[in-house]
């Protein structure tokens, strides 16, 4: 018998599929798009009480792997019914980057970015009631003497974090471990403000989380100190960014990583946070050295991101690459780069998601 927590998660999520449809409906009718924000944040908020609630009542290990599959295999159904274009747009992109996988290939590895997506999702939930004797049973290091020896350097430790696996748990998980680390976070502005709670509570709980918006002195202390700074370089570059190329499309890439270390000289590494089955987790530190210039440092680095992409791509978040590459098209028809990212999505159009529009990278450079 299927408990009626899983039923009330199955439920909502029908409604939300319907609702989906609905929207299309509304956008060809001509609704306003401050309506259909407002209606999307109130449904945001109402599913992750929803998740939180049934992740309260499963509190076992097994009784979360059984919700991640449940979500997972909803949220892949609600793209794959048309409500939101997203397993298309993944599946084209995957048909490009994979030409020898075929099509039954492609479909699960998006149901495994969905399990992923969801798995982060519930994740933020359980961490909540975590404590560091829980770590015994659900996390395991690869590479950890490399961190170990970094930090005792006292230089500082810089770690690189990609968008895979379950990159925000990372820093949470080390914090619990007992190493003294702080991580820079997007605010969540335009998200319901218990979503905003449930994503950053927990990091905060553990260690400091600093904002983009703030004085970048902190991340300067925190190495100075020879603490842990956990950054995501896969982040929006901006201005000052760098155009490499990722998965055969440029893409503007942070410079932050780069201008950081060559001011502190700092060590760096590069942390994924694998998931495992069972709501577990691995670790695995390697190390990444700096000695380029800016240019040629970001495309090593993204290169080693998308070596493991290939190798695990059901670990890789591909809504991460969609964003970049509409961005990019967004550029490049614009002629411009935005400081501030939202204003690049509001400049963005329908047409600049196409997976066969691709820019050329040397007419970026000259932006």
């Amino acid at each position: 018998m299927i408990p009626m927590s899983y039923l009330s998660v199955i439920y909502y999520q029908a409604v939300r599929i319907v609702i989906r449809l609905k929207y299309w409906a509304i956008f060809r009718e001509g609704y306003t798009e401050g309506m259909i924000h407002f209606n999307r944040s109130l449904f945001a908020s109402a599913y992750y009480r929803i998740v939180g609630a049934a992740s309260a009542l499963l509190r076992g290990k097994r009784g979360s792997v059984i919700l991640v599959s449940i979500l997972g295999l909803l949220r892949s159904v609600q793209s794959a019914l048309g409500c939101t274009p997203t397993n298309s747009l993944i599946d084209a992109h995957l048909q490009r980057i994979f030409p020898s996988g075929d099509t039954n290939w492609r479909k699960r590895v998006i149901r495994g970015y969905w399990k992923r997506h969801q798995s982060t999702m519930v994740a933020l939930f359980r961490t909540n009631r975590m404590v560091p004797s829980c770590l015994d049973e659900c996390l395991e290091y690869s590479g950890r003497e490399l961190l170990d020896e970094a930090v005792s350097s006292g230089r500082g430790v810089m770690l690189l974090v990609p968008h895979f696996g379950d990159e925000k748990t990372l820093h949470i998980l080390l914090a619990m471990s007992g190493y003294k680390i702080s991580v820079i976070s997007s605010r969540y502005l335009d998200t319901p403000p218990f979503v905003q709670r449930a994503k950053l509570r927990v990091g905060q709980r553990w260690h400091h989380v600093g904002f983009p918006d703030e004085n970048p002195g902190w991340m300067f202390k925190t190495l100075a100190r020879g603490e842990i700074l956990h950054i995501a370089p896969t982040g929006y570059g901006g201005p000052r960014g760098t155009w490499i190329n990722n998965f055969g499309v440029p893409v503007l890439a942070s410079s932050s990583p780069y201008r950081i270390q060559r001011h502190t000289g700092c060590r760096m590494l590069i942390a994924y946070n694998r998931i495992l089955p069972g709501m577990r987790y691995r670790i695995e530190l390697e190390p990444f050295e700096p000695n380029t210039d800016s240019s040629d440092f970001t495309q090593r680095l993204y290169n080693r991101f998308e070596e493991k992409a290939r190798k695990m791509p059901r670990q890789y978040n591909w809504k991460h690459l969609l964003i970049r590459h509409r961005e990019t098209n967004t550029i490049s028809r614009i002629g411009f780069i935005p400081r501030d990212e939202r204003e690049l999505e509001i400049q963005a159009i329908p047409e600049d998601s196409d997976t066969k529009k691709i820019a050329d990278i040397s007419e970026l450079n000259g932006l």
